[in-house]
């Protein structure tokens, strides 16, 4: 440990029955053990390095009375003042505002997007939440998670990297390690998406929670990173450990997100089969209660892979897809979730020979998600042109308007495989031209031997839980 000799005087200052007492009704260990059980921490976690697990039992039950410096430590480690820690003078404060940050989680959660961020940006305004800085960095979580959920990712993003300096002597959040790391690949930086998370990941590891769900929904997240980057192999290798240790630990959430993870990259190596098992297996788990627009993202992810699987139940995907669209009008999905639902739908009318009712959903997108996710608009596109074509209507215009916003968005893995998208359907008219154009794009964004299989669809599939 590395405060052994705190520990060791302490010890040796055995407490007596009547100090014994005293500390008890204090209620000194009582609102030690309350704070903790507030970060949902087990008593290892509090301890981390600096003391024993036995220790901290001890002042909780009362039988050890800390000194002032190690009291002092445990108050900035919980997130709470001494004087609370104390006296408890300022127990009832705490409750309301515990409270308060409690029903800005509860709106989110619930879809009311607008008003959570309002409510989390009031109580942070306030400096109410100043003597407690751990429901701060909950109220200011929740903030920046809002602004995800409306789209605004960018946004999300300042609201997290000024989360994580302002609380930089505190250990690192698995949450904000996790949402961090989402949010960087969803703009596009996978590189910093690896260092985030890895940097927090390591911080768990440190302290033993490598095994904990957090730490496996981080994990898969950062695989999610290195598909992105074209490291296919390292992201499948991370996806099935976490699996392996989601199962460990006997955790559905985790287990539910390393399913979800490891199907995409599967899907992305050509194994549809396995992809769709790994989706289905996951959905099962999230079906009896992760959130609403999980779920509901989850089912477009489970339609598309039997869309686009050659033997694919087109039923079931139809079925997915009707469930994922009342879920996604009852729960906090973004103009973005509904504009990836209309592509589904619209890929899925594909398969069915309805190209008109396809070009119907490729064109039904927000000017709101074309500044957003230019990406997504991007596939729109892509996704009129095949219906165009399955249409057997002029086609020229359209893939014009494609090409050009391929180029704009430069050689990712996402655009490479929209690429291929194009050179498949102008060569299915035998546009000579055209295809050999798109194909070369392909090719230039990840080398032909990557560029092989129709299933690659959009990255950001490949997307943790929370």
């Amino acid at each position: 440990m590395a405060s052994p000799r705190d520990e060791q005087s302490e010890r040796q200052a055995t407490v007596s029955s009547r100090d014994r007492a005293a500390a008890a009704s204090d209620g000194l260990g009582r609102r030690i053990r309350q704070a903790r059980l507030a970060k949902d921490w087990t008593q290892g976690e509090l301890a981390g390095t600096e003391f024993s697990v036995g220790y901290i039992s001890r002042i909780e039950s009362g039988e050890r009375c800390p000194s002032h410096r190690t009291l002092t430590r445990l108050a900035a480690r919980l997130g709470v003042t001494v004087e609370y820690l104390n006296t408890g003078a300022d127990r009832d404060m705490r409750l309301a505002r515990h409270s308060d940050v409690d029903q800005a989680e509860l709106m989110l959660a619930g879809g009311d997007v607008q008003a959570a961020m309002a409510a989390a940006a009031a109580l942070v305004d306030s400096c109410a939440l100043k003597p407690f800085p751990d429901l701060e960095r909950r109220a200011r979580l929740v903030h920046a998670l809002a602004y995800e959920a409306t789209g605004d990712i960018h946004a999300a993003i300042m609201a997290l990297e000024d989360l994580d300096e302002a609380f930089t002597d505190w250990e690192p959040d698995a949450e904000i390690g996790i949402a961090l790391t989402r949010c960087y690949r969803e703009v596009g930086e996978p590189a910093k998406a690896i260092v985030a998370g890895t940097r927090v990941l390591s911080a768990l590891k440190s302290r033993g929670l490598d095994g904990a769900t957090e730490a496996i929904r981080l994990s898969v997240t950062i695989a999610g990173a290195h598909a992105d980057q074209g490291d296919l192999g390292q992201a499948i290798r991370i996806a099935r450990r976490a699996i392996g240790a989601a199962e460990a630990v006997e955790s559905p959430r985790a287990l539910a997100s390393a399913y979800w993870n490891a199907s995409v990259y599967e899907s992305e190596a050509g194994r549809l089969d396995r992809a769709v098992k790994l989706s289905t297996r996951a959905l099962a788990i999230l079906e009896s209660g992760e959130s609403t627009r999980t779920v509901a993202r989850l089912r477009q992810q489970v339609a598309l892979f039997m869309i686009v699987h050659s033997e694919g139940d087109l039923a079931e995907a139809r079925g997915q897809l009707e469930l994922a669209s009342r879920e996604l009008r009852w729960s906090s999905a973004n103009p973005i979730d509904a504009a990836h639902n209309s592509y589904v739908w619209g890929r899925l009318h594909l398969r069915e020979g309805s190209p008109e009712a396809a070009l119907d959903c490729a064109t039904r997108i927000s000017p709101e998600v074309q500044n957003l996710d230019p990406l997504m608009a991007t596939e729109m596109r892509v996704l009129e042109v095949m219906a165009l074509v399955a249409a057997g209507r002029p086609y020229a215009e359209a893939f014009a308007d494609a090409v050009a916003l391929l180029t704009l968005m430069g050689t990712e893995r996402g655009t490479a495989q929209l690429w291929f998208n194009l050179g498949e359907t102008a060569s299915s008219v035998g546009d000579v031209e055209r295809t050999v154009s798109a194909y070369r794009s392909a090719a230039m964004g990840l080398g032909a031997a990557q560029v092989l299989s129709p299933t690659q669809d959009r990255k950001a599939f490949s997307m943790s839980l929370g």
